[in-house]
């Protein structure tokens, strides 16, 4: 997925270096480059090229202080990328805080889908701080069927979803709920699994049933097999940042030593 994005990134970039500078500066289309500008940083966004989405997102910021229907359109849109990068830059608390502050204040003022969006973001940067319990409460206001959800979210968000809330319920003991939540996973989605794109997800289930079953046997050999075992290339899975949240979590398990670190160190390995 991350390469469509880097050859979508570079496409799109050679258009966008095509628009005359004086076009942005209309008002009449303001809507409309506020949506350019926000595409541009998102595909940078999802290629890893974190600066490149930070210029873009300025753009957008710029645009957005510039009309009051624009800032309603985007503003949700910008928390979830500017929150995004921070926690790539050592800045995770700051991220939480971000999206927390927003979600207080604003939330009436997005759809559902970027309120889903966001609370799930803050759930997967909350476990990666260990604060089970705050990411717990907003599954708890998560509570329409998973049919609504994939309806409303698409299937890949769902199981993201089922994952955040497996390792939640994994950290606070509640091993029975996780090991349902994984065998729902591997039996709801069975056909998706196989594609090589969502492939990580069975190994991340592999992993995570065996820390549930042994947990004080798991340690760092265990991982290091495991990943020859499935040949793990982290520089091509992790073109997927998302990804680098479960892994980081899972390592931090196995090895005992602080989420957050490891996913920073692992970010920077491949950038």
């Amino acid at each position: 997925m991350n390469r469509k994005f880097k050859v979508f990134a570079e496409v799109a970039q050679k258009y966008y270096n095509d628009f005359l500078p004086e076009i942005f500066k209309s008002d009449s289309h303001i809507n409309t480059f506020a949506q350019i500008e926000y595409i541009m940083s998102y595909t940078f966004l999802n290629a890893r090229e974190f600066k490149k989405s930070l210029h873009h997102l300025s753009k957008l910021e710029g645009l957005m202080s510039q009309s009051q229907i624009v800032k309603d359109n985007f503003q949700g849109k910008h928390v979830a990328i500017a929150s995004f990068i921070k926690v790539f830059d050592h800045q995770i608390h700051d991220a939480i805080q971000s999206i927390e502050s927003f979600l207080l204040n604003e939330v009436k003022k997005i759809s559902v889908q970027e309120y889903l969006n966001l609370s799930l973001n803050l759930a997967g940067y909350l476990i990666i701080v260990r604060d089970y319990s705050k990411a717990a409460k907003i599954f708890n206001f998560m509570s329409e069927p998973n049919s609504y959800y994939q309806k409303e979210m698409g299937r890949e968000w769902l199981i993201r979803k089922e994952m955040i809330l497996c390792i939640v319920q994994t950290s606070l003991g509640n091993t029975e709920f996780s090991l349902k939540i994984l065998s729902s996973i591997e039996k709801k989605h069975t056909e998706m699994l196989k594609i090589e794109q969502y492939s990580m997800v069975n190994h991340f289930i592999r992993l995570i049933r065996n820390f549930i079953h042994k947990p004080h046997e798991a340690n760092l050999n265990d991982l290091i097999q495991f990943e020859k075992s499935i040949e793990l290339n982290k520089e091509k899975v992790f073109r997927d940042p998302r990804l680098i949240i479960f892994y980081a979590w899972l390592r931090s398990q196995y090895v005992n030593k602080d989420a957050y670190e490891i996913l920073i160190e692992e970010y920077q390995q491949i950038s």
